[in-house]
């Protein structure tokens, strides 16, 4: 049997023999959050590797629809993990899926002779699938369940996934098949149960030292979970012949799988201790102290600067699947209202943390984001707001005091939490998403708390090392009071937070109460008219060859033309730009 629980070792490539509808999506949204996404083999069928080969040993986690036999033909160092379901259930399930989803097998139809030339039983395997589909479609179950085509192509679909390679054409028998399946399952570092899905996911968490899965998004699930209601004795015969082998190994699953579960609560006992009252799962206190000792284990090294992108894993809970593509990854918050963040800090000094997000479910929720770290509130600022036209950026910034930092143990964990959670299709119910989510997070960024604009400053959009940017932010804030109004491109809110109009909105509405702006002289053309006008009897106080600022105040003496290039090189641009505003048709 393999150990429980499992060091992963960096040549390990953890493989899922992923049989359909045993809530494989569900495993791969919580395993994508353990590993970078570079190291996640992105294909997931044969169709994709045919297509676009993308298996390679350098990859350390596999989830697509490929049997053990599969797996060893092109990874060196394979450790499997597997879901079982009831396999009359399941094979219901599957048949309902394939109704729900009608169109799903034109897709794989366009690749079918890139499979064959790729590989000629793969090509079997895909046509065959896509038979059973447009046959699912076209009759009821009781008849699809009947056809002996039906009945070969979905005869005992674990135990082949289990002891045979989909390249493989030979017909074992399923007596053959059950000995290797058996034996396999010792050789399943993980394996659960659907049925006790709480339990297996207090397994998973055990068996690799994960942060305790307690909090999941059930994903691709059913319109109904009464899966036999209406299914007729006729129709269970034939399920149960068609899952013949199936039905034994999955009775020997759940054997092992309570066998292994008594294993872990017993061992959990005897090391931590009883706990104050039994449930059914092991307690979650003691899966949290099994997940600290592994996180101390690991020795991650103290840090006090990170950036944290959704291309890496995390170690927390409550977030879902990465989203987006390679330049704008996020992850929603959610299901529940809270998200953790365990982060090996370094003590010895404050902490400046800014969050990047690209999304928000609600205005509400946008503004009632909370940090606390221990038992600490972390007041949070947001210092830059836009949304507009299909943009949506908010960043929030705030400080994390060094007396916070959890010195005693390997991390210290950030609480996010959000007002409620609600899905995108509660909003527009022509979207398919019914997760509820919370706030789309870009990028979290840790750094030692500095003065703005000094060195080791890391704003998420100010190009700092730009000197004519950093002088002009320099200048304007010697000079601004905190209450006041300020427009300017978008990349100075860091620097100004809660006060700053970014152009774009300027451009749609006339500016309001306002005391500074900051013209990008190269964006001249590009600006409103009615700013230039608002700005009619300002002052320009500062310029350098890429910024004006100009202000409402009147005791500020302006700069002279005549004196100053930069400021003669602003007034002609703005009277180039009056003069072909005044001409145009």
């Amino acid at each position: 049997m393999s150990p429980i629980p499992y060091k992963l070792q960096p040549h390990d490539t953890l493989c899922f023999v992923h049989v359909p509808k045993t809530a494989g999506t569900t495993l791969i949204s919580l395993l994508d959050a353990k590993f970078h996404r570079q190291d996640i083999c992105p294909s997931q069928l044969w169709c994709h590797l045919a297509t676009a080969p993308f298996l390679s040993s350098n990859y350390r986690l596999i989830r697509g629809h490929f049997t053990w036999d599969d797996y060893t033909q092109f990874v060196a160092s394979p450790v499997f993990i597997s879901m079982f379901r009831d396999p009359v259930q399941r094979t219901i399930s599957e048949y309902n899926f394939m109704n729900d989803y009608p169109d799903s097998w034109k897709h794989q139809q366009e690749h079918v002779d890139a499979v064959y030339q790729f590989n000629h039983q793969a090509g079997v395997a895909l046509e065959t699938r896509i038979k059973l589909q447009q046959r699912a479609i076209a009759t009821d179950l009781d008849s699809f369940v009947r056809d002996p085509f039906v009945q070969e192509a979905m005869r005992d679909p674990h135990l082949r996934a289990m002891a045979t390679a989909t390249t493989d054409a030979s017909h074992p028998s399923t007596e053959n098949l059950l000995e290797i399946a058996t034996k396999r399952l010792d050789d399943l570092v993980f394996f659960g149960i659907l049925e006790d899905f709480q339990a297996s996911m207090a397994l998973l968490s055990y068996s690799f030292g994960w942060y305790p899965i307690v909090q999941y998004q059930k994903l691709m699930i059913a319109k109904t979970s009464d899966y036999l209601q209406g299914v007729s004795s006729g129709t269970l015969d034939c399920l149960r012949e068609i899952n013949q082998g199936d039905l034994v190994l999955y009775d020997r699953a759940v054997e092992q799988f309570r066998d292994r579960f008594r294993q872990m609560q017993a061992t959990l006992e005897a090391t931590y201790g009883s706990p104050d009252s039994q449930t059914q799962t092991a307690p979650e206190s003691w899966l949290e102290r099994h997940y600290i000792d592994c996180y101390t284990a690991h020795q991650h090294p103290k840090i006090h600067q990170l950036d944290l992108t959704f291309d890496q894993p995390i170690s927390g809970t409550g977030w879902h699947l990465r989203e987006g593509n390679a330049d704008t990854l996020f992850r929603w918050t959610g299901p529940a209202t809270e998200s953790t963040l365990d982060l090996p800090l370094a003590s010895g000094q404050d902490l400046t943390l800014r969050m990047k997000v690209v999304g928000g479910i609600t205005p509400e929720v946008v503004n009632g984001l909370t940090l606390t770290v221990g038992d600490r509130p972390i007041p949070l600022t947001k210092v830059c707001h836009v949304q507009d036209d299909g943009l949506f950026l908010v960043i929030y910034q705030g400080t994390i005091p060094q007396s916070v930092i959890e010195c005693d143990r390997p991390f210290t964990r950030l609480r996010f939490q959000v007002p409620r959670t609600q899905s995108l299709q509660s909003l527009d119910p022509s979207n398919p998403d019914y997760r509820p989510v919370g706030l789309a997070v870009n990028q979290i960024r840790l750094s030692p708390r500095v003065e703005p604009l000094a060195e080791g400053d890391r704003p998420f959009l100010f190009p700092l090392d730009d000197v004519y940017w950093r002088e002009t932010a320099q200048f304007v804030r010697q000079h601004w009071l905190t209450s006041e109004k300020i427009v300017a491109p978008i990349e100075f809110a860091e620097y100004f937070p809660g006060q700053l109009t970014p152009y774009l909105q300027v451009v749609k509405e006339p500016m309001g109460p306002t005391q500074w702006v900051i013209i990008h002289k190269g964006q001249i053309s590009s600006l409103p008219l009615h700013l230039f006008s608002a700005m009619k009897t300002w002052t320009l106080v500062f310029a350098n060859p890429v910024f004006a600022v100009l202000t409402a105040h009147e005791t500020w003496n302006a700069l002279d033309p005549a004196n100053h290039a930069d400021a003669k090189a602003y007034h002609q641009s703005v009277s180039s730009r009056l003069e072909s505003a005044a001409i145009a048709p």
